[in-house]
């Protein structure tokens, strides 16, 4: 029999929030990007899918289908030390809960 002993979380991070941080990484980093809800959204759901390789692979391909001017495709390799160096300066949210249960 298992006995949990304690448990703890934080509300302020969790996968979306990584989506998001990705997300607006890119924007940064492709200008012409055109910012509309249906291209946001499809952006959205492949970083997802990039976090998601990313888990498990050193890179990956992004590619989000015409969201750029003249309708062209976004298409950009993302490393998993890029991605985890867009999201560093919050690793205090993933460890604050550790750090509450063990003590």
């Amino acid at each position: 029999m298992i006995e949990m002993l304690a448990h703890a979380w934080s509300k302020d991070i969790g996968g979306r929030s990584l989506d998001a941080i990705l997300s607006k990484n890119v924007l940064e980093k492709n200008p012409t990007v055109v910012k509309t809800n249906k291209n946001l959204a499809k952006l959205l759901k492949n970083v997802n899918k990039a976090k998601e390789t990313l888990s498990a692979n050193k890179e990956t391909k992004l590619v989000v289908e015409s969201i750029l001017e003249g309708g062209d495709d976004l298409r950009m390799t993302v490393t998993r030390e890029d991605f985890e160096k867009t999201w560093e300066h919050l690793t205090n949210l993933f460890t604050d809960p550790i750090d509450e249960v063990l003590a």
